[in-house]
């Protein structure tokens, strides 16, 4: 019997069809509630760790730093890990103010249709503290989950304006481990840094790859799509984002390991000492025939090959977070050329070769 013939007609026809695609949507809406509520857990384990390695840890590091070498000085920067400008990294150069926003003009161009021309401002304050500073831009500015009028930032924070994340790194583990800097941890310790840093970051990136996603399916026009579409689109999101909470959920105890026995180190230590008035760290303001030419230069390449292969692990990550998105999206001819690509660079990258015989598949 066709639908005109029933009682009620042709409306009750459309009425099922309605209160169809409103439970579907609300089944859809009720799955991404579960996964926000997964990703949420994961970030306040992080802002857990993060905090106990600030405040115990990195902020130890910097005072020792700031009395046993007064001349030196790190630089910030800004890391693009989620936009049309992913894997674009922004020098912070210290003592200026730098414009972030859309305007050609800003110091920091955002191709980002909902960024305001003039967004926000980055303020290096005292060579060691950065501020953000919104400028009553019209879709505001985010630092972790938080929108924000004005904040200091710290190394690690996720900030983000409009559809582009990015990740602040401050390397104060990298200026100590070139100057030598041992009143605080020995080289063994500062290495093990090393490694907290890299894990939380890497944690980090992992989560702003979620909280990428969750914006993009808030901010697009879902309530204009139909139901099952909605469904489908969400649904290829949540297994993408399963997958990297269950990496998250795997590493945050890796973290907690690295962690705790430089807690327990710095527990046991006396703060160090500031030099004397008249005494200067020789890698810093000594002629360097003093030093040694050639051991300066040792130090100097050590801490520029560490940094050289964490940024090389940060982009192959992002590539591979690219491959697989464009295979996602129905894209494979081209997520299987980019991966080809990565794996001629980095062969022994075990997710590119298991993610090249899927979409060749």
């Amino acid at each position: 019997m066709a639908g005109e013939d029933l009682p009620g007609g042709h409306e009750r026809v459309l009425d099922a069809d309605l209160t169809h695609n409103l439970s579907l949507r609300t089944i859809v809406l009720r799955e991404l509630d579960t996964d926000r509520q997964r990703l949420e857990a994961c970030q306040d384990n992080l802002a857990e760790i993060r905090k106990q390695a600030r405040t115990r840890v990195f902020q130890p590091l910097a005072e020792a730093l700031r009395s046993q070498h007064p001349d030196a000085r790190p630089e910030g920067f800004l890391e693009v890990v989620g936009g049309w400008q992913a894997g674009e990294t922004f020098a912070l150069p210290r003592g200026r103010v730098l414009l972030l926003g859309r305007d050609q003009q800003a110091d920091i161009v955002l191709r980002d249709t909902i960024v305001s021309r003039a967004h926000c401002k980055l303020e290096n304050v005292d060579s060691w503290t950065y501020r953000i500073k919104d400028l009553g831009s019209q879709n505001g500015t985010r630092l972790n989950r938080h929108t924000i009028s004005a904040a200091e930032l710290q190394g690690g924070d996720l900030l983000s304006l409009g559809w582009t994340f990015m990740i602040f790194s401050l390397p104060l583990v990298s200026l100590a481990v070139r100057l030598q800097e041992h009143s605080l941890l020995d080289e063994r310790e500062l290495q093990d840094l090393l490694r907290l840093e890299g894990c939380l970051h890497h944690l980090q990136v992992g989560i702003a790859r979620v909280c990428h996603g969750f914006w993009a399916l808030e901010h697009s026009d879902s309530a204009a799509l139909p139901a099952h579409e909605m469904a489908v689109k969400s649904h290829e999101f949540r297994q993408d984002a399963a997958r990297v909470m269950d990496g998250l959920e795997a590493e945050l105890p890796s973290a907690e390991a690295i962690l705790q026995p430089l807690l327990d180190t710095i527990a046991r230590k006396p703060a160090p000492q500031p030099l004397p008035s008249s005494g200067v760290h020789p890698l810093v303001s000594e002629p360097p025939a003093a030093q040694g030419t050639a051991q300066r230069e040792l130090y100097e390449a050590r801490s520029y090959t560490l940094d050289l292969e964490r940024r090389h692990r940060q982009l192959i990550e992002l590539l591979l977070a690219q491959a697989e998105a464009l295979g996602q999206a129905g894209e494979a001819a081209r997520a299987v050329e980019l991966l080809r690509r990565l794996l001629l660079v980095e062969p022994a990258t075990r997710k590119g070769q298991e993610l090249l015989k899927r979409w060749q598949e």
